[in-house]
């Protein structure tokens, strides 16, 4: 009978050891299962940071790029616009200078005509000048 009662004592050693590693095996896994959540939540959190990061950056860019055009589109308005104020102005300087030069022309031009006739016996001359 000893045999069976250190037989049945062994058994219930080997149980309550077997108890006890489950006991602290669910613990490690427990705080396993926290360190792993914590980890993902961390890295979803950097990963959303990163996301959130990289899109702000491409908006940035973006928004630049549409700056850029808006004001080539600006100068080309702004050209057009000021192309037939220019085109008037420079005609109206054009018909100014030539109206200059002509009136320049008109007094600094004239033409003298100087004209002597043979003599004639009644002492006249005919001279005409303009």
């Amino acid at each position: 009978m000893s045999r069976e009662k250190n037989s049945e004592n062994s058994t219930v050693m080997s149980l309550e050891q077997l108890s006890d590693t489950i006991d602290v095996m669910t613990g490690v896994v427990n705080r396993l299962k926290r360190h792993l959540h914590l980890q993902l939540t961390q890295n979803e959190q950097e990963s959303s940071a990163e996301a959130l990061n990289s899109a702000l950056l491409s908006n940035e860019r973006e928004l630049q790029e549409l700056q850029r055009l808006a004001k080539q589109q600006k100068q080309s308005v702004d050209s057009q616009l000021d192309a037939p104020a220019q085109e008037a102005e420079e005609a109206n300087n054009n018909d100014n200078k030539a109206a200059q030069q002509q009136n320049i022309a008109q007094e600094s031009s004239f033409i003298i005509e100087i004209a002597q006739h043979e003599e004639s016996d009644d002492l006249s001359s005919d001279r005409v000048l303009h």
